[in-house]
């Protein structure tokens, strides 16, 4: 995830791949993968949504051959140090590439107001 479509508060690093949000509150954030490959395969996919470290909301399953996936979660910041990144771990044993466009593939948040 390092390409950024919006960032009206400049919360998302590139480099880091980590949401940092610079106001105190619950956040809203979603996550989505797709995996491209030749032929048919499949592998048990985690995709998960982290906060400073540890899981906070997953999608534990099969992925079957060029399905996108995805989880979401609404989650309190403190609006300083807290962040959030999305991992994506599977186990064919072989490479696979994420697809890369934004509409299989994408992490994003944004606070929920008066929340």
């Amino acid at each position: 995830f390092n390409i950024e479509n919006f960032d009206t508060d400049n919360c998302y690093n590139t480099s880091t791949f980590r949401f940092t949000p610079t106001v105190a509150g619950k956040y809203y954030f979603f996550a989505s993968q797709r995996y491209t490959a030749t032929g048919n395969y499949d592998t048990d996919l985690d995709l998960e949504i982290r906060k400073n470290g540890s899981g906070i909301a997953r999608f534990r399953g099969i992925n079957y051959h060029q399905d996108s996936r995805i989880t979401q979660t609404i989650v309190e910041m403190n609006g300083s140090t807290d962040y959030v990144e999305a991992t994506v771990y599977q186990s064919t044993g072989i490479s696979l590439t994420i697809q890369p466009n934004n509409s299989d593939c994408f992490f994003g948040g944004y606070k929920l107001i008066g929340a």
